[in-house]
């Protein structure tokens, strides 16, 4: 039993001194310029306010109005960022049919996107669902930037779009990269587009982009949590990761992952907005909020007591027996979660960064007042003409019993 405390207590010491390690820094940091980062993922082809459901949310003219209040007093520079499946339906609603009336939604979205203004976004390979030359040619009005990591020609062998951005802010470098998940099965597969796997294509960009303490780095994502973990895990020069897929647990607000690693999945479909506020300091270490300190010395002590459990039940039996390899497991995972827990900081260092964090659903608060999109929401519902029948189909239903008539193909857009 002495020797089973011994251990435990050299394992904390151990994993207590790594946590502290992380925040230490051989420079003394330096304030400077905060940044302020706005979010939106998944939006899945919404443009107009969602009625599905008692409280109606989202459209891109509510979503102008919470951005641009949020720009005018977000604090200092900002980057307007999305991520995921933006052209096409969700799978369940996806209809190969309707592509054309898809296209043409497209073609107002990225005009709405224009006007936001959305600094840099990351297609999915779902979106090509529209064909990858439609697609391409709609995004030629684009006046954000597209990056992706692991979409590339297959031909050609070349990236589709750029494989990361850059942007500079007051000496610290700040690079964005993009990555897509497999599509689903509700979507066309295009042969001429083949995708690295989300690792390969994050490990490819990182050893291009120049390694110093003084860059952030953000990944727009929209692989699943497992996906997500691993990634966060193999790669810790990874800041901020913002996004997951359709089905990914919704986190409403900022998360921390490990003291230099936050994540963020809002809700899709086009019906809320995030906003991240960064107190950016030199060189990029840590970050600390108070309410993540708060659950984090709440939580350590618990892990802890979870972690001496397996240790004890460990001790306890015998080496051949059954249940040890499924402890053994068990006490990695906690090991792990643990260490994670004592890297984060629960009082705010020198060196860390102050972060707040918080999305906002686009309800009814944020309808008026009119703005540049009301008349672009005006247009486009004019733009798609109303179901008509011609007078041969009038005669044949006049001909019909009173419970039958004819089907009415979709409406197909006119061309602008």
């Amino acid at each position: 039993m002495r020797a089973a405390f011994i251990f435990i207590t050299l394992f904390f010491g151990l994993a207590a001194c790594a946590g502290l390690q992380r925040l230490a820094s051989p420079l003394s940091p330096r304030s400077i310029e905060p940044l302020s980062i706005l979010f939106t993922a998944n939006r899945y082809g919404a443009i107009e306010t969602s009625h599905a459901t008692l409280k109606p949310l989202g459209g891109v003219q509510r979503e102008w109005n919470l951005a641009h209040k949020w720009l005018k007093s977000a604090m200092g520079e900002s980057l307007f960022l999305a991520s995921g499946t933006t052209f096409v339906p969700p799978p369940k609603d996806f209809d190969l049919r309707q592509k054309e009336l898809y296209l043409h939604r497209a073609t107002y979205l990225v005009e709405a996107l224009n006007k936001m203004p959305l600094s840099a976004l990351s297609p999915s390979l779902e979106d090509f669902g529209l064909g990858r030359q439609p697609l391409m040619d709609a995004l030629k009005a684009a006046k954000f930037q597209l990056v992706s990591s692991n979409l590339y020609d297959t031909q050609s062998r070349r990236p589709l779009f750029n494989t990361y951005l850059h942007y500079r802010h007051e000496g610290v470098e700040i690079y964005v990269l993009g990555i897509t998940a497999p599509p689903s099965s509700a979507y066309a597969r295009d042969p001429s587009i083949f995708t690295l796997s989300p690792r390969e294509a994050v490990a490819t960009v990182l050893e291009i982009i120049p390694h110093d303490e003084d860059r952030l780095v953000i990944l727009l994502s929209n692989v699943n949590e497992k996906e997500r973990e691993n990634l966060m895990r193999e790669f810790p020069e990874l800041h901020i990761v913002l996004g997951a897929d359709r089905e990914s647990t919704t986190t409403f607000n900022a998360k921390q992952w490990t003291g230099s690693t936050l994540y963020l999945n809002p809700q899709a479909d086009g019906k809320a907005l995030s906003l991240m506020e960064l107190e950016l300091k030199k060189p990029i270490v840590s970050f600390y909020n108070p309410s993540q300190a708060s659950n984090t010395g709440d939580l350590r002590p618990l892990w802890q007591a979870r972690l001496q459990s397996v240790f004890k039940e460990l001790e306890s039996l015998s080496p051949k027996s059954d249940q040890r390899e499924t402890l053994l497991k068990r006490k990695k995972e906690y090991e792990d979660y643990y260490r994670r827990l004592l890297s984060i900081p629960t009082e705010l260092t020198e060196a860390a960064i102050p972060f707040r964090s918080t999305t906002t659903e686009l309800d009814d608060d944020h309808q008026l007042p009119e703005n540049e999109l009301t008349e672009l929401l005006k247009r486009y519902r004019e733009s798609i003409p109303k179901p008509r029948m011609s007078s041969v189909k009038k005669t044949v239903q006049e001909a019909l019993p009173l419970n039958a008539g004819p089907s009415i193909s979709p409406a197909i857009p006119k061309k602008k």
